[in-house]
Parts: structure tokens; C-alpha cells; sequence
């Protein structure tokens, strides 16, 4: 590549600068004019590879000058552990004609950064190359903002993983606790509801009432750890299904509340149910749920059905009663955890949530339609 002459001030001199080809000549004017003018260190080098000319911001931010810069003089301000990379990157590019373009970290006046040097061949009209023009950008925020973001990264992965893993054993320890209090809780209320009957009147109404409360108490208790079991159960990555009846699941539903059931003297009819792969333990929890709310949610006599109508291969049920209803803007908020239209009702407020996720994990959805003193009527679909 012809130069042009610089002097120890960096400037230029047409002394000895004669170009026997005019146009490449001209092309090399325009890329020296341009070195100058952009923002970017600028070298320049022989189709040999040998550094010719660098650029007054390549001599402000390296503090080498021309002279020591030329040939291999560079190689100096590269960092060690890149060096040998650097080299041979470019000897390889060189030799094969084609553009070059590689990371690594220089030594400048203002300490070590990282730097993005990119490099063409220049080439004369028969498309023989007659040097190199490169450039090379400070990267250095960019790299560091980069490598702080990965490291966040990681460390974000590393408080989800440990997250994750707290989860899970508080799943474990939510399933292991449901299911021991389970047995215990099935005991204490069998006990109270034998002595509710066997002893009924021999102790005096007090004691009638004493019972009766405690009674009362034990099946909400009994309720609730039914809910945190099936809620372990839910979140496990693979959903145990077996091909079930759905008949047969509704009323196992209707014998949980039998208690509830009788003492409202509620009417439940149902259309043919069909069979369905499912859990069938967790869909017996959405039954029992939505008929223990359609009962609970009534001011006379209930009276409950429940249908299922099959469309694209997809059954859709749905549980009708005729309670009191409640506004359709409540229709999303029932799903809610811990939300209860009626303040003065007893429960956790659990219930339609554990029904939303259970539907969920059937891959299915679930949804009302309500007027006040009209009725509801709860939707679900399985997948």
C-alpha cells in the first residue's frame, strides 16, 4: 500500500509520495481523509501485514508513536494473556484474504479495556489486495455491563434454583403434615360425631351444643387439610390420570357432604355422566368443593344439577344451583385466593382457588355465570 510521508508531528508531507496508480492512489487520499475524521483508532497495513500508519486518536489513547507502532511495534499494547491469539487471528485472516474482526484487550494511556478491532482489504481494480484498512472501538462498558449482566444472571439462577428447592420441601412438608393430621383430625371428628349421637341429651343441652361446636370445628379443620393435601398433590410436574367415571366420582362428592346435604334437605339430580381421564382424588375435591358452596350459598331449599355437554372432543360440565348469586363482576375475584363474597361465612377461603388450579392441571378452565337471586352456575372444562 503507498504512503504518504508523516513527519515526528504526525503531519503530512507529499514529499516522496508519488502513486504510479492514480485511482488506487485517490482511494487511499479518501481513506486517509476518513481515518482522520471518524472517532475510531485507525491503522493501516501492507498486504504483507506490516503496519504502516496509525491515526493522531490510535497515538492519544495508546501513547505510542508512529514510529514505535509500525511494523510489530503494536503487538506491545496488547495484553499479554490476548496476544497470541491477536497475532495469530490476524496472520490467519491476512493470508486468507478475508475480513478480520476479534475482541480482545488493549493497554491504553487510561489502563487496560476491552477493544473490537475490525479490519477489510483494500483492493485495486483487478481485485488484488494492496493493504489493509482497520479500525478499532472501545468496548470496554459495553463488555464489562455485559459480563456484570451474565454474573447477575447467574446469580439470579442460583436464588431460583435454591428458591425452587425451598418450594418443593415445603410442598413435601405441606403434603407430609396433610396427610398425618388427616388420619388424626378423621379420628377426633368420628369420635365427636359417636358422642354426638350416643350421648345426645344425657349431658345436658350444654354439653349437646359443646359438642356440636367442636364437631363443627373439626370438619372445617378436616376441610382444610383436604384442600393443603390436594394443593400438594396439584403442583407435582407430572398429573397421575386413570380413566375414570364421573358419575361414580360425583357421588363419592355427594357422601362427603352427606351431613351438609341433609341437614339443608338439598335437592341434587345429575344427566349421565361421562368417563373421563382424569385424578380421580382431585376431581372428587372439585365436586365436593362446588356442591359444599352451592348448598352453603342458599337461602331455601337448594337444589343443585349438574350436566355435561361434549363438543370438539371436549366435555364441558357444568354444576347449576339455585342460590343466591352474586354480581358478575365478582365472576373472576371468586378464584381468588382467600377472597369470599360473604365476609360472615366460615372457611379459608382456599376453595375455588384449589378448584381453579386442579382444573388447570387437567389443562382445562373454569368459570361462572351468577345473578343475584338468580343462581350460578360454575363451568369447567378437561383437557
Amino acid at each position: 500500500m503507498t504512503q504518504p510521508y508523516r513527519d515526528s508531528e504526525n503531519r503530512y508531507s507529499d514529499t516522496n509520495y508519488q502513486s504510479p496508480m492514480a485511482p488506487a492512489a485517490t482511494t487511499l487520499e479518501r481513506l486517509y481523509t476518513f481515518a482522520e475524521a471518524i472517532p475510531q483508532l485507525v491503522w493501516m497495513a501492507e498486504p504483507d501485514g506490516a503496519f504502516t500508519y496509525f491515526n493522531k486518536r490510535w497515538i492519544a489513547a495508546t501513547g505510542l508513536s508512529i514510529e514505535a507502532s509500525k511494523g510489530d511495534g503494536w503487538q506491545r499494547i496488547v495484553h499479554p494473556e490476548d496476544r497470541a491469539t491477536t497475532i495469530d487471528h490476524w496472520e490467519q485472516h491476512r493470508r486468507d484474504g478475508k475480513d478480520y474482526e476479534l475482541e480482545h484487550r488493549l493497554l491504553t494511556q487510561n489502563g487496560e479495556r476491552w477493544m473490537l478491532t475490525r479490519a477489510v482489504a483494500v483492493r485495486d481494480k483487478d481485485e488484488k489486495i494492496i493493504g489493509w484498512f482497520g479500525t478499532v472501538t472501545d468496548i470496554d462498558e459495553h463488555k464489562r455491563a455485559t459480563a456484570e449482566l451474565q454474573k447477575l444472571v447467574v446469580e439470579l439462577e442460583k436464588t431460583s434454583l435454591q428458591a425452587r428447592e425451598s418450594r418443593n420441601e415445603l410442598k413435601e412438608l405441606a403434603h407430609t403434615v396433610a396427610y398425618e393430621l388427616q388420619s388424626q383430625m378423621r379420628t377426633i371428628t368420628s369420635v365427636l360425631r359417636m358422642l354426638s349421637v350416643r350421648y345426645k341429651g344425657r349431658m345436658g343441652e350444654d354439653a349437646d351444643n359443646f359438642i356440636s361446636q367442636a364437631l363443627g370445628g373439626g370438619k372445617s379443620v378436616e376441610r382444610s387439610l383436604d384442600g393443603l393435601w390436594i394443593l400438594s398433590q396439584i403442583e407435582k410436574p407430572v398429573l397421575d390420570r386413570k380413566l375414570c367415571n364421573m358419575q361414580e366420582i360425583l357421588e363419592q362428592a355427594k357422601y362427603n357432604v352427606q351431613d351438609l346435604i341433609d341437614e339443608r334437605q338439598a335437592n341434587i339430580s345429575a344427566d349421565r355422566l361421562p368417563e373421563i381421564s382424569a385424578n380421580a382424588m382431585q376431581i372428587e375435591y372439585l365436586l365436593q368443593q362446588l356442591l359444599e358452596n352451592a348448598i352453603t350459598f342458599s337461602s331455601g331449599t337448594p337444589t343443585i344439577h349438574c350436566s355435561a355437554i361434549k363438543r370438539d372432543n371436549r366435555y364441558t360440565f357444568a354444576l347449576a344451583d339455585s342460590g343466591i348469586g352474586f354480581d358478575m363482576m365478582d365472576a373472576e375475584r371468586i378464584f381468588a385466593m382467600y377472597f369470599r363474597l360473604d365476609k360472615n361465612t366460615q372457611g379459608t377461603g382456599m376453595g375455588l382457588t384449589i378448584c381453579r388450579r386442579i382444573v388447570e392441571a387437567h389443562g382445562g378452565r373454569i368459570w361462572a355465570k351468577s345473578e343475584p337471586g338468580k343462581g350460578t352456575v360454575i363451568y369447567f372444562t378437561l383437557d
